[in-house]
């Protein structure tokens, strides 16, 4: 990978990509827009607090200038190290158990729901 840094301007599945390959990511977005799981926010908040993620392009903007030089070292800090692994572990499901968890999670949706999804990509 010849990329030093990952910028991420949406809350979509390439962000979550990147922080699970372990690839330098700054993300910032509308957070009025994009409503984050009560009882995810934790996570959030940690990854807010250690830079990664931002409220605005221009926080994240000066982000990146700050550890331009170095973003790899900026990566494995000790603050961002710890909320990365922490947000990886409980919103990106990367656990050695993540299988099990899916499949448990995938079982409490009632059938009902399903079908009603179905219906609803069918149109």
């Amino acid at each position: 990978m010849k990329s030093k840094l990952c910028v991420q301007t949406v809350p979509q599945t390439t962000y979550l990509e990147t922080i699970v390959a372990d690839m330098p990511t700054i993300c910032f977005w509308n957070p009025d827009a994009n409503h984050v799981r009560h009882d995810l926010k934790k996570y959030y908040d940690e990854m807010y607090e250690a830079g990664v993620f931002h409220l605005s392009p221009e926080s994240a903007a000066m982000k990146v200038n700050e550890i331009a030089d170095a973003p790899r070292d900026w990566w494995r800090s000790t603050e961002v190290r710890q909320a990365v692994d922490r947000f990886r572990q409980h919103v990106c499901m990367t656990d050695s158990d993540c299988f099990a968890t899916w499949s448990r999670a995938l079982k409490d949706i009632p059938s009902a729901t399903i079908r009603d999804e179905a219906a609803c990509l069918k149109g």
